[in-house]
């Protein structure tokens, strides 16, 4: 119990008030971590691994250093706290302290003031590889087809396949995709999306044969398999022209300047398109050898900082697409202002803008937070986004967010013909967020090893990132959790569970009778005892 409370309030102590800096560590309580770095395979020691001390909560680079030859490291100085630790090397998965599975999280580090860590062990497992060709089908080998490593995992609250690994295929057809962590992958074949100079173009192709993702197979990869054969033959479809006009005044500039391309609108992540300049004067263009599908059709050019830009949906199905018309306007400027409530310091916040389909269409910008709270976003494309804020203080909070007389904090908005719902996008942010810690008990004892989840009590907020908070138990089986909104929510530990299913109704309503019910208020300062869902629970509720 002396050790849960002193963890607690170390904690939570130093940042009980966010506009002081803290003071620094004395020399008698630097902390001390050192370990070892060993393949998981054959328990030898690994020279010239990588080692990675992060402070949680905390931007910037991470202490580094190198193993010895005997597999060795040791990090010195290190300032209490509250950390993440991790290990790479090369044909190796890259781990995080206690973790478990490939993509499972690691357990943070709680050091005391004094605390030498000289425990720490990483089993780094050899990364696995999939291996195969990609054929046409009269048997011909496909050059630089497009294969990739897709894994399920959740995206604003939904899941989805999502690129882990991508390779092209060489001149015999053969491909190699490696670096992968155990766990199961499905595995897609494609030609680009226009393949110039071709009379033909192939569909996409998931393993072993399917031509839709729902109906493909997982590969399941242990730790160092090479798993070879995974054979595509890719069937021959045919393919169109989009044809049209770019419509604008870009000053002086020719509309032969102007690109225009398309772009996947059912894996924007996974398979980005091609396209072409404008072929004259008048604007016109033609996209070629183009296969069906669904698609946003973009036109776009940069004159002097300033971008215009057009976008519109298209389909192609089984014909020439002909006679669109993209107006160009330039992108949207949208001025901002940061309110606080209470002290909080602007200097490390910059606000960002995620398109809602992942792809952005104009230049990517974050910009700083000036001194007096104003923030500016220049040529914003057209599309739909959502709002995020990076370098909050831990205890800090986004409150508000409106555009207009608009609520943008969790619908974002819609840029259209280059214009925003409003003139100024006002943010407000707290700095009395509340505060969740305690320790997570399994079978009675204190468990190092739990993911425990904040999410709110009402299911149509599961999927915003506002709400839910989340965090690993340290070597004590200890957790903090900061910069709660306040609200009513649900607190659960886990033993082991699938990244992001935590998040998902249908498997939580199963679980409800197990969470403990909070309700936040700002500044709330609480302490639990949480009693982790055994894995064989979450096991048994999955084969549901």
């Amino acid at each position: 119990m002396a050790v849960f409370l002193l963890s607690m309030a170390l904690l939570f102590a130093a940042q009980i008030n966010p506009a002081k800096t803290p003071n620094p560590a004395t020399p008698k309580e630097k902390c001390t971590i050192s370990g070892t770095v060993l393949s998981a395979a054959t328990g030898q020691p690994l020279r010239d691994a990588a080692v990675m001390l992060y402070k949680v909560g905390a931007s910037g680079a991470p202490l580094a250093v190198a193993t010895d030859a005997g597999g060795h490291f040791e990090i010195k100085n290190v300032d209490p706290g509250r950390y993440s630790l991790a290990a790479s090397h090369p044909g190796y998965v890259r781990t995080e302290y206690g973790q478990r599975g490939g993509n499972g999280p690691g357990r943070h580090l709680t050091l005391l003031p004094g605390q030498t860590a000289s425990d720490i062990s990483f089993r780094l497992p050899r990364e696995a590889v999939i291996t195969g060709h990609v054929y046409n089908e009269d048997g011909e080998p496909v050059q630089g087809a497009q294969v990739r490593a897709l894994q399920e995992r959740y995206f604003q609250g939904q899941r989805r396949l999502m690129p882990s690994r991508f390779a092209s295929t060489d001149d015999r057809g053969k491909y190699r995709l490696y670096g992968l962590a155990p766990g199961a992958y499905y595995v897609t074949a494609s030609t680009s999306l226009m393949h110039y100079g071709n009379p033909f173009n192939y569909a996409p192709s998931y393993y072993p044969g399917a031509t839709d993702a729902s109906q493909a197979s997982p590969i399941k990869l242990r730790a160092g398999n090479e798993f070879p054969g995974v054979d595509f033959t890719l069937q021959r479809i045919g393919s169109y022209h989009i044809r049209g006009r770019v419509i604008g005044n870009i000053g002086k500039i020719p509309l032969t300047s102007v690109f225009v391309q398309i772009i996947t609108r059912t894996e924007p992540y996974a398979n980005f398109g091609r396209g072409g300049s404008v072929k004259d004067a008048q604007g016109d263009f033609d996209l070629s050898d183009i296969r069906p599908g669904s698609y946003f059709l973009v036109a776009h050019a940069t004159v002097k900082g300033t971008l215009y830009q057009a976008r519109q949906p298209v389909t192609v199905a089984d014909s020439d697409v002909n006679g669109l018309r993209l107006i160009l306007t330039p992108g949207a400027t949208l001025k901002g202002i940061l309110r606080t409530e209470g002290s909080v310091d602007l200097s490390k916040m910059r606000i960002f803008l995620q398109p809602r389909n992942g792809v952005f269409f104009g230049p990517y910008s974050s910009p700083a937070v000036n001194p007096d709270g104003t923030f500016e976003f220049d040529s914003l494309a057209d599309g739909g986004y959502s709002l995020g804020v990076f370098g909050l203080p831990r205890i800090a909070y986004v409150k508000s967010a409106t555009l207009g007389n608009r609520d943008v904090l969790n619908s974002g908005f819609e840029v259209t013909n280059g214009e925003a719902p409003g003139s100024t996008l006002k943010i407000v942010v707290s700095a009395n967020g509340a505060r969740v810690g305690g320790t997570v008990l399994l079978n009675g004892k204190p468990f190092n090893d739990a993911l425990v989840t904040l999410l709110p009590a009402d299911p149509s907020k599961l999927a915003s990132d506002w709400w839910f908070k989340s965090t690993t138990t340290d070597q004590y089986g200890n957790f903090a959790l900061e910069g709660i909104r306040p609200g009513n929510y649900r607190l659960f530990a886990w033993e082991k569970i699938k990244a992001g299913e935590e998040r998902e109704p249908d498997f939580l309503d199963q679980f409800k009778d197990q969470a403990q019910k909070l309700q936040i208020v700002p500044g709330a300062m609480l302490s639990v005892r949480l009693n982790a869902v055994p894995a064989g629970k979450i096991q048994a509720a999955e084969a549901r």
